[in-house]
């Protein structure tokens, strides 16, 4: 091929093994045109060197200057450049559980982090104009969050080496998203978890009485079985419930029991609840009870009547 020569590739397509050749050949821009639309109807034309084009398939123009290509001649024939707002709010979904995965420290922020750093990154884009973020935005966001949960979970889970523990708690899970702790005892065999913001907002609106009890079904597969998990809710003005403190308990002795109740009774001080007017309802767990009448000596102890009956059915209250 001379130097500075242009040309023009063709893909030749063998009919009997399919394999595909490319042939550079002189083809005049009027002769393109009708290649490009498909195979022409008439006999071969000077410059087309004897090609019979109802045999050759052409993708498209690919410009050789000497022995150069200016461009792959492998390359797809089209740019997949998306253009439409549900192709973009695509584009974006599949791009951030393509990170994820090759982000080994994606699973330190939750599913709902990323979720939303996501719609605030396309909020930003400023290869977007207004309308257009707005329309991908609230293409992406479709029908919520939790279509989009168990994806981006699983994307985060692909680059996850160490598990989920009592001794190794990331910092997703031991801190809030405003970076205050959650997690207020790290003991062997319990955890005690507190939000200083919903104890706060429970104080201020007229915390009035606390109810306790226990799940056993809910406790993590990493504890010794029949262990639990203690949570304690408050009732505020207006009958609203607030979750005050979850607490993973391996022991369920009285002193296990102070160690939660004086982290709940500390947080709550801090934030001015009432403790002499606070009701404190719960089962009848005699190690829970003495441990209450320990910590809350000023608040009115009241028994469940459902786990009353649960506990006269058991045997429980055959001493009294």
């Amino acid at each position: 091929m001379a130097a500075n020569e242009d040309r023009t590739l063709l893909l030749e397509v063998d009919e009997l093994s399919g394999a595909l050749n490319y042939a550079s050949v002189d083809i005049p821009s009027a002769q393109r045109s009708q290649l490009q639309a498909g195979p022409a109807e008439h006999d071969d034309e000077p410059g087309t060197s004897g090609m019979n084009t109802e045999n050759h398939h052409y993708i498209g123009e690919k410009q050789v200057i000497g022995t150069r290509f200016l461009s792959d001649p492998c390359e797809l024939p089209h740019v997949c450049t998306p253009s439409t707002v549900a192709n973009l709010a695509l584009r974006t979904s599949y791009k951030v559980l393509r990170d994820l995965r090759s982000d080994p420290n994606a699973s330190s922020k939750p599913p709902l982090r990323h979720y939303l750093d996501t719609i605030r990154s396309i909020d930003q884009d400023a290869t977007l104009e207004n309308d257009l973020r707005v329309r991908v935005v609230d293409e992406y966001r479709g029908d919520g969050f939790s279509h989009k949960k168990r994806a981006i979970r699983k994307a985060c889970s692909t680059g996850h080496t160490n598990p989920v523990t009592m001794d190794n708690i990331p910092s997703y899970l031991a801190n809030l998203w405003d970076g205050s702790a959650f997690l207020q005892v790290k003991e062997h065999g319990m955890h005690v978890y507190i939000s200083d913001s919903s104890i706060e907002k429970a104080c201020k609106n007229a915390l009035s009485v606390l109810v306790a009890d226990a799940v056993h079904s809910k406790a993590p597969r990493c504890v010794k079985k029949g262990s639990q998990l203690y949570v304690i809710h408050g009732v505020c003005r207006g009958g609203f419930d607030v979750p005050l403190l979850y607490a993973i308990m391996e022991k369920k002795d009285k002193q296990a029991y102070e160690t939660v109740l004086t982290q709940l009774k500390t947080h709550l001080l801090r934030f001015g609840a009432d403790l002499d007017g606070l009701h404190i309802v719960v089962d009848y767990k005699r190690a829970a009870i003495a441990a209450i009448r320990t910590i809350f000596e000023r608040s009115t102890l009241q028994g469940c009547s459902f786990h009353l009956a649960l506990a006269w059915k058991g045997g429980e209250m055959r001493s009294g």
